[in-house]
């Protein structure tokens, strides 16, 4: 969306990575599908199928520039018999961080083979070394606004979210009215402190994690908007100033579409690296954090860290 209202003309091109780098994580996630076996031997089936909708967003709930897939997989998939099942989703999430660094893997050496310098941030996400600073902040509010409340919630509870709650925080955070709560927070925190028992118990949690949400969502937009895209690409394009907006067309300019290429990958290196480290101090890993460690190491070869 805002390479369109630039007219930035590798925009598509950009778009082409994340469509690929899905495709790749979406062809890892249906070789690990399956359904539970109940033979006696096995845990799981693994059927290497399934039928899926994919939905492309060019924006978060803020409207800032996000570009995005959402893949909705229907509970059945096909066995070796010809019947279907319902999947075993338990194996989607035991390799929800692989099949993240899957995506990110991807999505980076297509941008590094058309020319690009990428470093990896502190989340392992790689990033555009030439638009960080003031456009990076610029595009990451909703995020920001997101680590706030965790942080705020974190902080009364004296404990650490998991990723169930940090969850139910971000969807209650929808439109958000940020100046509005923060207000109002100084005061009303107190509801939430009140909840504190002396030593937080699993009950305590769910009571204050329900208060704070409570809070949260009153301070939000729950009324739908309608919004066309132009109005869209309008706003995406007020917060930076003219030389952000020449130093993001300059970037984007650069970018070599004819140069593309796979780089080669030495899989026997990174396999005998992850097999050593992830066993020098354990003597049973499960196989989904194996992989996550091959595919960690293998991007260290053509990319540079930034800590």
């Amino acid at each position: 969306m805002l390479g369109k209202a630039m007219g930035l003309e590798n925009a598509d091109l950009i778009r082409q990575w994340h469509r690929e780098a899905c495709a790749h994580q979406r062809q890892e996630l249906e070789a690990l599908t399956g359904r539970q076996a109940h033979n006696g031997t096995d845990h799981v089936e693994r059927t290497g199928n399934f039928c899926a909708a994919v939905y492309e967003h060019t924006s978060n709930r803020s409207l800032e520039a996000d570009l995005h897939d959402h893949t909705v997989i229907a509970n059945v998939t096909r066995s070796a018999n010809g019947q279907d099942y319902a999947i075993e989703f338990g194996d989607y999430f035991n390799n929800s961080r692989y099949l993240t660094a899957v995506y990110r893997n991807k999505l980076a050496s297509l941008a590094k083979a058309h020319g690009s310098e990428l470093y990896w941030d502190k989340y392992g996400a790689p990033q555009l070394v030439a638009l960080q600073g003031e456009i990076k902040q610029k595009s990451e509010q909703r995020t920001k606004q997101i680590e706030e409340l965790l942080h705020e919630f974190e902080e009364i509870a004296g404990t650490s979210l998991s990723d169930r709650d940090a969850h139910t925080i971000t969807r209650c955070s929808r439109g958000l009215r940020i100046e509005e709560f923060r207000a109002a927070w100084t005061e009303e925190k107190k509801i939430v402190q009140a909840l504190k028992m002396p030593e937080i118990s699993d009950d305590s949690r769910r009571k204050m994690l329900a208060a704070f949400s409570s809070l949260v969502t009153s301070h939000c937009d729950q009324v739908m908007h309608k919004i066309s895209d132009e109005q869209v690409a309008e706003k995406q394009l007020d917060v930076y100033t003219l030389d952000e907006r020449g130093q993001i067309k300059m970037c984007v300019g650069s970018l070599h579409p004819c140069r593309r290429q796979e780089l080669a990958w030495d899989a026997r290196r990174d396999v005998e690296f992850a097999v050593a480290h992830m066993f020098e101090q354990q003597t049973v890993v499960k196989v989904y954090d194996l992989y996550e460690a091959i595919v960690m190491h293998a991007r260290t070869t053509w990319l540079i860290w930034k800590q």
